[in-house]
């Protein structure tokens, strides 16, 4: 499976992970399987709470939390896959809940797995979807990346990996910009800039 990624980035509170949940939620619409990846500061933990939640309620197949080399890979289960391993345990394995029991109604079930990585490009191949959606990690790797302008509608400084901004007022020659709402351009510009 080819995958393709791109990286969001941009000043804090800019609405990066409410882009990402937008976009992915596009993505299902179009029946493109979407995983995401958020890079953290924070102490890595297997609760799906903050945006790890977010990005899975919004459709997301697959998300992993990364810490400073630590990561949790978070897997949505789907009601077969719940089927199967109630048949072959006799329990349901899901969470949140308690091992066993049922979670509650209209909670997100999904399986965790804990990993250790060394360099950012590992971090993709952990997951099985074909498009990648990235927060953080501004500073690794070669991957395409989009800056979200923050609510005063400035942006950092483009570089070489930069294909496109979103939201803000002026944009940086050159660089295509979408209107932070207009979620279709940019999930279209996505498909035409990293192919199919």
């Amino acid at each position: 499976m080819r995958q393709r990624a791109v990286v969001f980035s941009g000043y804090s509170n800019s609405g990066k992970t409410t882009l990402i949940c937008r976009l992915i939620e596009e993505f299902s619409r179009r029946g493109i399987v979407t995983g995401a990846i958020k890079h953290t500061h924070h102490p890595v933990t297997a609760t799906a709470d903050g945006d790890t939640g977010r990005f899975l309620r919004a459709g997301a197949s697959q998300v992993i939390l990364a810490g400073e080399g630590e990561a949790v890979l978070f897997r949505a289960r789907d009601s077969a896959t719940e089927n199967r391993e109630t048949v072959r345990t006799g329990k349901e394995a899901s969470a949140p809940g308690i091992a066993g029991l049922a979670p509650p109604a209209g909670a997100q079930r999904f399986s965790t797995t804990s990993f250790v990585w060394t360099r950012p490009s590992e971090l993709p191949e952990m997951l099985d979807s074909p498009l990648i959606l990235i927060e953080g990690f501004k500073n690794a790797g070669t991957w395409p990346r989009i800056i979200v302008a923050d609510p005063e509608g400035r942006f950092p400084p483009p570089d070489p990996t930069v294909i496109a901004l979103a939201g803000g007022r002026v944009p940086f020659p050159g660089l295509p910009r979408f209107e932070r709402d207009d979620v279709k351009g940019l999930a279209g510009f996505l498909d035409r800039i990293l192919g199919s």
